[in-house]
């Protein structure tokens, strides 16, 4: 089976061993639309998709959840080989199905659901520390247009936020900061949320070791890379238990 996916609308076209098209349909993607096409397999079938944005995901995971067989495509590769194979620049369904009946799909890795879990959760603890630091910026940028003093090695530690409290400012300026003082508290509390989040799954995680060396350099990843590794399982770089 090959799925052409899209953000709203997806196209299926399954094919036999001997690349006869037995049915063609499409279905919406959404739960709706995943649940209908769920109903169509079974473990025995096998389904290739392309690496769409992030359209593919919720149908991928379905499958996966079903252990349906399914592969992910790289859109790239895939063209070029169509174009080499079948003289088509265009990828769709019915290319897709041919494509893995001949076993001629270029397979991007997909890690296993609690790696992609924990890149996610990281991902999201890294863009909610750099809204905080632009924040931070925001109030150091008050602070020193306003020609305020301090002697504090840390402005927004328990100190410095008291003091940042009871400047006497402009309104305009006031109201600036307590914004800023106020989303500060309310990142600060998201931040810890989230690291709480990831220590509870990287506790619960038997076959990896989360030492805070390999923390920092899956946060560094997450920053540097898409959510598919095309060339190697993400876990290599993990310390895993003897």
């Amino acid at each position: 089976m090959g799925i052409d996916v899209g953000k709203t609308k997806c196209r299926v076209a399954m094919m036999d061993e001997r690349g006869a098209v037995a049915d063609e349909f499409g279905f919406d993607n959404d739960h709706e639309g995943i649940d209908d096409l769920a109903r169509t397999l079974t473990v025995d079938d096998r389904v290739v998709m392309e690496a769409t944005g992030p359209y593919w995901l919720s149908i991928y995971e379905r499958l996966d959840d079903m252990h349906v067989a399914t592969v992910l495509a790289s859109p790239s590769k895939t063209k070029a080989i169509a174009w080499a194979r079948i003289k088509s620049e265009k990828v769709d369904a019915r290319i897709l199905a041919h494509l893995l009946r001949a076993d001629l799909i270029p397979e991007s890795y997909v890690p296993p659901k609690d790696v992609r879990e924990m890149r996610e959760l990281i991902r999201h603890r890294a863009s909610l520390v750099k809204v905080r630091t632009m924040v931070k910026n925001r109030v150091h940028s008050i602070v020193d247009r306003e020609g305020m003093k301090h002697d504090f090695s840390d402005l927004f530690g328990k100190g410095g936020t008291e003091w940042l409290r009871s400047l006497e400012l402009p309104p305009m300026e006031r109201l600036m900061l307590d914004n800023h003082l106020d989303h500060l508290e309310s990142l600060d509390l998201q931040v810890e949320r989230v690291g709480d989040r990831i220590t509870e799954k990287a506790s619960m995680d038997e076959d990896v070791i989360y030492t805070p060396k390999y923390m920092s350099q899956l946060n560094r990843q997450m920053l540097a890379n898409e959510e598919i590794d095309q060339t190697s399982p993400f876990n290599k770089s993990a310390t895993h238990r003897k």
